[in-house]
């Protein structure tokens, strides 16, 4: 079996006072519409989606089962795998059409780390509410 994975969720906006417009109103410029969160993974999925329906309708057999396998917790905790995993098929071979879609020749690493001292300063650090570093 291929599994073709796929996340759904997006980084989430944060506080909307930072904000100059909402962060999920489209953006129309010189004619084209940037929508946040479209890019990273929703689009690539759906080519992927309509060109196996397109090899199905003309004929092709596949020799192998494909699984679209939709997680929604990418940006956070990973759970949606975790649950996966326990209840399904894991995949022989997955593969994930990401970001800068059709081709990417590097990902970013993720390293997650807890930090805790003493503070004797008035530097108050703050994060935000996901891991990754670059907002979709």
């Amino acid at each position: 079996m291929l599994g073709i994975i796929e996340y759904l969720d997006m980084v989430p906006p944060g506080k909307l006072k930072d904000y100059e417009r909402l962060p999920f109103d489209p953006v129309e410029r010189e004619g084209l519409r940037y929508i946040r969160g479209t890019q990273d993974e929703k689009v690539p999925l759906l080519a992927y989606m309509f060109g196996a329906k397109a090899h199905l309708g003309a004929g092709v057999k596949f020799n192998n089962r494909v699984h679209f396998i939709f997680g929604a917790d990418e940006e956070t905790l990973w759970r949606c795998i975790n649950r996966y995993k326990e209840r399904e098929e894991a995949p022989i071979l997955g593969y994930s059409p990401d970001t800068s879609f059709p081709l990417i020749n590097a990902e970013q690493g993720l390293l997650q780390l807890n930090l805790e001292d003493q503070n004797s300063t008035d530097l108050r650090p703050s994060g935000g509410s996901a891991f990754t570093l670059f907002p979709t």
